[in-house]
């Protein structure tokens, strides 16, 4: 409950910059402040707020550490609804050879569950058929059951805002045929709304994305 000191605290931080201070969005601060779970000032019905107190409260009421993990490594994911009929999950042996590269890579198999986004790869014996992306891998993979030819898939996760680039870096470097136009050119998001292929520049992205990627650099 609001209390009365005699003693207003010097530096009081209003609304903004304090939410700034804490990362967090002003209209959250001002929602917790409103329900008198933030600490703060009340002064002619504004908030303000003491920086130690409210870092404080940050830290012990709604902050949480992610150790987070290297970006190469690959997340099992389950797909155990609509999988073609012959799937079954890969041994390490049977990984393509175009992706032994990637360290690690985990198969998509029924043991694991991952949800989030990342790039895909549908696979048929040794060859990649397939690269595609997704903002929910789990529910995407076995929607291509009976569509393309695969029977084992891999998966790593990556961010939203990197799906693209390395989406069309495997593309470009794999070609996949799943991945081809009527034409039997190459599509990818960095050339696919022009129908064309990716510009120098462009593929330079990409190759620069998949040589981060592969351990071992070895260019495209």
């Amino acid at each position: 409950m609001p209390t009365r000191q005699a003693m207003i605290p010097k530096n009081l931080m209003s609304l903004y910059p304090a939410a700034a201070l804490v990362s967090m969005k002003p209209a959250r601060l001002l929602e917790f402040a409103k329900l008198g779970l933030a600490p703060h000032w009340l002064i002619d019905g504004e908030p303000f707020f003491v920086q130690t107190k409210l870092r404080r409260w940050v830290a012990a009421s709604i902050a949480v550490e992610v150790e987070g993990q290297p970006v190469s490594i690959g997340v099992a994911v389950n797909v155990t609804r609509a999988i073609p009929e012959d799937y079954a999950p890969p041994k390490p042996w049977d990984v393509p050879s175009e992706l032994r590269h990637i360290n690690p890579l985990l198969p998509v198999d029924s043991l694991h569950e991952m949800r989030g986004s990342g790039v895909y790869f549908l696979c048929e014996d040794d060859a990649v058929t397939y690269v595609g992306q997704s903002v929910e891998v789990t529910g995407r993979v076995p929607q291509h059951a009976g569509v393309k030819d695969w029977n084992c898939a891999w998966y790593i996760p990556i961010p939203l805002a990197d799906l693209d680039r390395v989406e069309s870096a495997f593309i470009y470097t794999l070609k996949p045929k799943h991945n081809r136009n009527k034409l039997g050119h190459l599509v990818s998001p960095l050339g696919k709304w022009e129908g064309r292929m990716a510009t120098a520049e462009e593929f330079g992205l990409v190759r620069n994305e998949w040589s981060r990627i592969y351990k071992d650099g070895t260019d495209a």
